[in-house]
Parts: C-alpha cells; sequence; structure tokens
C-alpha cells in the first residue's frame, strides 16, 4: 500500500501538470482571436481612411469640373455681347458673366478648402498606414510565436500523457476508479497532502486519530471533508525518492 500511496502521489502530480499545461493551450486560441481583431479593427480603419481620400479627390475633381463649366460659359457670354441688338440684351449678359464669376469665385474657395482637406486626409492615411504595418510585424512576431508554444506545449503534454498512462498501469483498478471519481468532482485535485492538522486540499481539520493513521502512509485515508485522498509527505518521501518523469 506503502508504494501505491507513492503512485497516487507521483499520478497527482503528472496530472496537476497536465492540467497546467491544458489551460495553457486553451488560451493560444483566445490570444490568437486577439491578434486578429485587433489588426483587423486597424485595417478597417485604413480601409476607411482611403475611402474617405477617394471621396475628396471625387468632390474636388467634381468641383474642379463645375468651374470649368462656369469659365465655358463666361466665355460664351462674352462672345455673344458683340452680337447684342439692345442695352437691354447687353445688360442682360453682362449679368449673367457677373453671376458665372461669382460662382468662379465660390468654387475657387471651395476647391482651396478641399484640397486642404485632401492634404490632411494623405497625412492621415500614410499614418494610420503606418501604425497598420507595424501591427502587421508584430501580429505575424506574435502569431509565429504563439505557434511555436502551441507545439512545445503539446509536446509537453503528449509527454505527460505517456508518462501518465505508466504510472496509472501500477495502479489496482479499483484505486484508479476512486482515485478519477475524486479527481473529477474536486477540479482534478484528488490527492493532498497534509499540514499539521489541517488537510491542504480543503484546509479542513483532521482529527488526532486520523492524522496518527495517515502518518504511518500503510493505506489510503480520504479526508472526511472533501474525500481527497491524504499522505503524510516528509513520511512518503524521506527513505526513496520521487519517480523521475
Amino acid at each position: 500500500m506503502f508504494e501505491e500511496l507513492k503512485t497516487l502521489v507521483e499520478l497527482q502530480t503528472i496530472d496537476s501538470k497536465l492540467l497546467a499545461v491544458e489551460k495553457e493551450l486553451a488560451v493560444i486560441p483566445i490570444k490568437e482571436k486577439q491578434l486578429k481583431d485587433d489588426l483587423a479593427a486597424e485595417e478597417e480603419l485604413v480601409t476607411g481612411q482611403r475611402q474617405t481620400a477617394k471621396d475628396q479627390e471625387k468632390e474636388q475633381r467634381a468641383a474642379e469640373m463645375d468651374m470649368k463649366s462656369a469659365e465655358n460659359a463666361i466665355n460664351k457670354y462674352q462672345s455673344q455681347l458683340t452680337a447684342c441688338k439692345t442695352n437691354k440684351e447687353y445688360t442682360t449678359m453682362q449679368h449673367e458673366i457677373m453671376l458665372a464669376k461669382e460662382k468662379i469665385s465660390v468654387i475657387e474657395e471651395k476647391i482651396l478648402h478641399l484640397m486642404d482637406k485632401l492634404e490632411e486626409g494623405h497625412k492621415l492615411l500614410a499614418e494610420e498606414e503606418k501604425v497598420f504595418a507595424q501591427k502587421k510585424k508584430n501580429f505575424d512576431e506574435k502569431t509565429a510565436e504563439i505557434n511555436v508554444c502551441a507545439e512545445e506545449k503539446n509536446k509537453e503534454k503528449e509527454a505527460l500523457q505517456k508518462t501518465r498512462l505508466e504510472i496509472a498501469k501500477e495502479l489496482s483498478a479499483d484505486t484508479r476508479l476512486k482515485y478519477d471519481k475524486i479527481a473529477k468532482i474536486r477540479n482534478n485535485l484528488a490527492v493532498a497532502g497534509i499540514t499539521e492538522s489541517t488537510c491542504k486540499g480543503c484546509y479542513n481539520e483532521l482529527p488526532p486519530q486520523m492524522i496518527n493513521d495517515i502518518m504511518q502512509n500503510d493505506r489510503i485515508n480520504n479526508c472526511q471533508a472533501c474525500g481527497r485522498i491524504l499522505y503524510w509527505e516528509e513520511g512518503l518521501f524521506a527513505t526513496t525518492n520521487q519517480r523521475k518523469e
């Protein structure tokens, strides 16, 4: 029973390591998603800024076309001045020319404003593209690191699972069943040491006689509060070394 209890402790050590590795592996997809989301958000900003720049360029071209149309109208009216037969016709034509010139003045102000906006837009786009390039570089580096980490953790998990199988074979079927049952309901912690007069699993007080029995390490004792298998660390590994993985 001494050796079986020692094997149970070793099995618990392996299972605790396995649980830690599995938790690390579970976090990896979350980290990958966060990296992808961050990159996608920055890419969306760049796309939006590019569209803004295109819209501003389109608006500026439209204003320039309006100004060209107004200039053509002035040329047309001026060519028609000599053909005017009455003062009224001449005055009307002069008025149309004045209106066209006022329109051109307004359009010129609009174009200047649009040019300033476009210049600022191009600056913002350049800044966003720079940020995106840096984030893409960071994404590639972090993704590579995560992939390496995942590969290492999967290898570690595989090695631990192999070791676990070898250790579990040394236990009787009944003992393995009891261990698995306790681990399932106690967050994968089926075996716990004792410290002074308490169970390290649930920290409940243990009766003095039970402590004496546990210190013998010659049979399986279960905590009356949490049901975990208890052992005395100093006594169990005082004369023999724990199996290396």
